[in-house]
């Protein structure tokens, strides 16, 4: 697992959420996620950022999204739009991931 990347989007609700999706349904948030370690680490540009996974939206069947204001400063610096890939590395299983430009 260590070393694997998810296939993420960015995503929005169009107002001041902003987020990555993880793609690949629940069985991939299952496989790569911990309800009981929240919150995450997500190495966004370098820096550390907690991510809160303990929450139903990131585990009922149509959401999914790891959501952070850092998330929309990672958008805006890369010019990237909503529905624009990018992957999450895992550095270290359930625990701590980086985000990563496709």
């Amino acid at each position: 697992m260590e070393g694997e990347r998810l296939e993420c989007s960015i995503w929005t609700n169009g107002k001041s959420g902003w987020g990555i999706k993880v793609l690949g349904g629940r069985a991939v948030r299952r496989d790569h996620f911990d309800r009981t370690l929240s919150p995450v680490i997500v190495v966004i540009d370098g820096k550390e950022t907690p991510v809160n996974i303990d929450k139903d939206s990131f585990w009922n069947e149509t959401c999914g999204e790891l959501i952070n204001k850092t998330f929309r400063d990672f958008t805006l610096k890369h010019n990237l739009k909503p529905s624009d890939r990018v992957w999450l590395q895992v550095l270290e299983p359930r625990r701590k991931f980086r985000l990563e430009r496709v």
